[in-house]
């Protein structure tokens, strides 16, 4: 088996990418949606710059197949940083937060090509076992209660044209806000993958049906999504070309939506539009915004809560940004690089990569028995959840911090069951 990933190859994949969804970008994103101010106003300086860091990003990207981090890293760059450069050149954005946004893909890089360090558990945990299994009851149990709670199965999710009223509805907060992320977020992606490697079909197929209730429920086109996302990981991975067949793949799905617009536009509408260029419009919005204004010191998260930090204003920022640029009462979450900028600059930006650099490297650390297949099963949404979320939201309540957890439970069961064996 190929252990060693092509450089050469990987950039041609991710040039089509690149090219094809810069295309889909002139010919249809910006005609039909330029009233949300993704216009057309390219520049040919930053077509150049575009390209030469999308060069240097292929150029230092790490190349062990055989860590779960590479395949994550590969993850992250197709939703978040190479629709960016495609944006930045396309809608004549900052030249400064772009080579700063390159630059801190470039650390996590460096840290991904280093050796994992080796986390000794000789005997492994004899319990582990036992504990995954109280978990998954609880899970079970916690998202049937979420559903009931919530009114049960609604056909409103079944047309995407009413789906918003049904998701417009009021949601849950507080413990149970988090239940329900960890359940779609966390505890699907990780069962899923951890019944795969027991061969456990039955257990796999109620997983996956409790997520289709929680999108029935709720509504959030997300949940659906994890579900195709996660089968088309393990599927892609199980061939060990995951680099090509993942990168075409989602190639296709977007020339795909954009040849079914004359039918509909409701794949143009929820993958290239939304899942694509909104997120990077975003994050030059608040650079846009922060570049001139006081950093917000991660005044409206849990850090702000405990240490007491003050937000200037008086609503949450996602909802100040949607009104500032669209005018209109809006949530315009980001990922985790530009809401690093909105907190502290281009010096937290830095900072975060280097966490989010640590975390990976972690999860290659603590996965060493896990199949990668199974690692990046389980991470895979959660690299596209941090296109438009924040990194401290992501580790102290979206659930990465539990993932960890689970996935050494998983990995000491494994060297439990192979010493007793």
């Amino acid at each position: 088996m190929e252990n060693t990933l092509s450089r050469k190859k990987l950039f041609i994949y991710i040039l089509i990418y690149k090219i094809v969804i810069e295309l889909v970008y002139i010919f249809q994103i910006s005609p039909i949606y330029s009233y949300t101010g993704l216009t057309l106003n390219m520049n040919i300086w930053n077509f150049v710059i575009s390209f030469l860091c999308f060069s240097l990003i292929i150029f230092m990207f790490p190349k062990n197949k055989s860590k779960p981090s590479t395949y994550l890293y590969l993850i992250l760059n197709l939703f978040l940083t190479i629709p960016t450069l495609s944006y930045f050149w396309l809608n004549n954005q900052s030249i400064v937060y772009t080579i700063f946004l390159v630059l801190s893909c470039l650390i996590i890089a460096y840290f991904l090509r280093k050796r994992p360090i080796e986390i000794n558990i000789n005997k492994g945990i004899k319990s582990a076992n036992l504990i995954l299994k109280i978990i998954f009851i609880f899970y079970v149990l916690v998202t049937l209660y979420l559903i009931i709670e919530r009114g049960g199965i609604d056909f409103r999710a079944l047309n995407f044209q009413t789906i918003y009223s049904l998701r417009s509805e009021k949601g849950f907060s507080g413990i149970l806000g988090y239940l329900l992320n960890w359940s779609a977020k966390v505890f699907f992606p990780f069962f899923f993958a951890y019944f795969l490697y027991s061969k456990k079909k039955w257990n796999c197929t109620i997983v996956l049906c409790l997520q289709l209730l929680l999108y029935l429920s709720f509504g959030f086109k997300a949940y659906l999504f994890s579900i195709g996302m996660l089968i088309m990981v393990v599927i892609l991975m199980k061939k060990n070309k995951f680099e090509r067949d993942f990168t075409l793949g989602f190639t296709l799905i977007i020339l795909l939506s954009s040849a079914l617009s004359r039918i509909s536009t409701i794949l143009l509408n929820s993958i290239p539009f939304r899942m694509i260029f909104v997120p990077s419009q975003i994050q030059y919005q608040y650079y846009d915004f922060f570049k001139i204004r006081e950093k917000m010191f991660f005044a409206d998260g849990l850090i702000g809560k405990v240490f007491s930090v003050e937000s200037p204003f008086d609503v949450p920022v996602p909802f100040v940004i949607a009104m500032h640029f669209q005018g209109a009462v809006s949530n315009s979450n980001t990922g985790v690089f530009s809401d690093a900028y909105s907190n502290g600059g281009f010096i937290t930006m830095i900072l975060f990569a280097i966490i989010l650099a640590l975390i990976l490297y972690l999860v290659d650390s603590l996965t060493e028995r896990i199949p990668p297949v199974l690692v990046v099963a389980s991470l895979s949404y959660m690299m596209f959840v941090l296109n438009d979320n924040s990194l401290t939201n992501a580790l102290l309540t979206g659930g990465i911090s539990l993932m960890l957890i689970l996935l050494f439970l998983f990995n000491s069961n494994i060297v439990y069951k192979n010493n007793k064996a």
